[in-house]
């Protein structure tokens, strides 16, 4: 029997496992590599005082070490997901959500493991095989389809009225999770480097229950076959119908959007390295500060949640319209908070300029909810969520490297140098801009899209009389 609840509030505490181990993770990886390489250096100096205190780290040796292994480890480890996504996204909208995000999970949890047994045996195992993580990220794709199919489920949970709401809602759970996942990775490094992995290890294998007591939220297929010719979803298998979303140039222009922001991920990538080497702060110490993102986001989320809905009501303004100029104002954020953490030379002004990075930096929600209302849900929905996931994995294997190369060099060079991968960053956020400016409204409707048949079997927040067994 499957417990009454909500199906939106599974998908909820799907987010907050999946960001308790993410949150957790990032900086313990960090961390762990750091350590390994910091020790592999001295032992082969032959120093035999060893376990070497983490401030001696920070030498220039091992963080280019450091910046080289994180940025191959980030191309390899995305790979998967650019070979396979297009495949995963054509499961989970032929056989369901839950089964591939099931795979997706297993296969991070296996990711995890290994990742750990290469660090830990540093002495004995060279640390390039922790970029073999890619293998188990071809079960079910890793983190970005897992990032995919839990927005998709939202999604498919939606309406056009309220898709920007419940995107809003789901980003600002997620902000609430992430909130608290870098003070306990904090407290979790003071004691162990081994402690942290277990905690992600635990929180991932807690998603199997909710994924298994939820029910499917993939639009009814007897509703989909009624609406569409049968020919329509079987040209959809082929990875080059994955092209045709470009021939919408409202939904091009917003992938090309997106596709430039993704490269914030890469900025937040070296933010504990500059601040640890910058400011001379353990790593520890440098993850608290990352709490600063999730925490500005989850207040002007819930703002724009009310705000959205206060305007729809008393002035008529169509949600979409509104995502638009969000949507606008927050990229705006984006490109002055990097540029302002380029230039920062206290800790007071980094936080500043942190808060300024962190109004602007998810702008995943707004992105989604104005692709969503072009295009139709009920064929459409886990693909283009899967081409975005492939996208977004283009951009994070092609510029952790970059990212990571031009840290290095900045850390070569020295002083304001340090700042130069923010610098580059800012580009890529201002050109992001500019193309925002050119994005058309939404259409007030759309009659060739069939969209009432899909929804009526899983209304929001109402419970599920229906019992689903495997």
């Amino acid at each position: 029997m499957h417990a009454k609840l909500p199906t939106l509030c599974y998908v909820l505490l799907i987010v907050l496992f999946y960001y308790i181990e993410e949150g957790i993770q990032y900086p313990a990886t960090i961390r762990l590599l750091e350590n390994a390489i910091c020790h592999q250096h001295y032992a082969r100096a032959g120093d035999t005082n060893l376990p070497v205190d983490e401030t001696l780290c920070k030498i220039g040796v091992v963080q280019d070490r450091l910046a080289f292994i994180r940025g191959w480890y980030s191309f390899w480890t995305t790979l998967p997901v650019l070979l396979l996504g297009t495949f995963f996204g054509d499961l989970a909208d032929k056989f369901g959500r839950r089964r591939v995000l099931s795979l997706a999970v297993f296969g991070m949890i296996c990711g995890l493991a290994w990742v750990f047994v290469t660090c830990n045996f540093w002495d004995s195992l060279p640390l390039e095989l922790a970029w073999l993580t890619a293998l188990c990220r071809c079960v079910g794709g890793g983190p970005f389809v897992a990032i995919a199919l839990y927005m998709t489920m939202a999604s498919d949970l939606s309406t056009d009225e309220n898709r920007s709401q419940i995107l809003y809602v789901v980003s600002a759970f997620k902000f609430g999770v992430e909130i608290i996942a870098p003070q306990l990775a904090s407290v979790l490094l003071r004691h162990s480097l081994w402690l942290p992995y277990l905690i992600c290890g635990i929180s991932l294998f807690m998603i199997f229950p909710c994924i298994a007591m939820m029910p499917e939220t993939l639009p009814l297929k007897q509703a989909s076959d009624a609406a569409f010719p049968s020919n329509f979803t079987e040209s959809n298998t082929n990875p080059f119908s994955y092209m045709r979303f470009f021939t919408n140039k409202a939904v091009a222009l917003g992938l090309v959007v997106d596709f430039l922001l993704q490269f914030r991920y890469n900025t937040l990538q070296i933010l504990i390295p500059f601040i640890s080497v910058r400011f001379s702060w353990a790593i520890e110490k440098a993850a608290k500060l990352l709490s600063i993102i999730p925490g500005v986001s989850l207040i002007l989320f819930v703002a724009l949640t009310f705000l959205t809905d206060m305007l729809r009501r008393r002035w008529s303004l169509r949600p979409a319209r509104f995502n638009v100029l969000v949507l606008r104002a927050i990229i705006f954020a984006l490109a002055a908070g990097v540029l302002l953490i380029a230039v920062s030379a206290s800790i007071g002004a980094f936080v500043f300029a942190l808060v300024i990075f962190a109004i602007g930096f998810n702008t995943r929600a707004p992105v989604l909810a104005y692709i969503s209302g072009h295009i139709d849900p009920v064929h459409d929905t886990a693909r283009l969520y899967t081409l975005i996931s492939i996208l977004d994995a283009f951009v994070h294997m092609a510029g952790s490297p970059l990212i990571e190369i031009l840290w290095a060099r900045g850390l070569d060079i020295g002083g304001d140098w340090l700042a130069l991968p923010f610098i580059i960053s800012g580009l890529f956020y201002l050109a992001a801009l500019i193309l925002a400016v050119l994005l058309p409204y939404p259409p007030t409707t759309d009659p060739s899209m069939v969209r009432n048949a899909s929804r009526e079997h899983s209304p929001l927040l109402a419970t599920t009389g229906e019992e689903e067994e495997d």
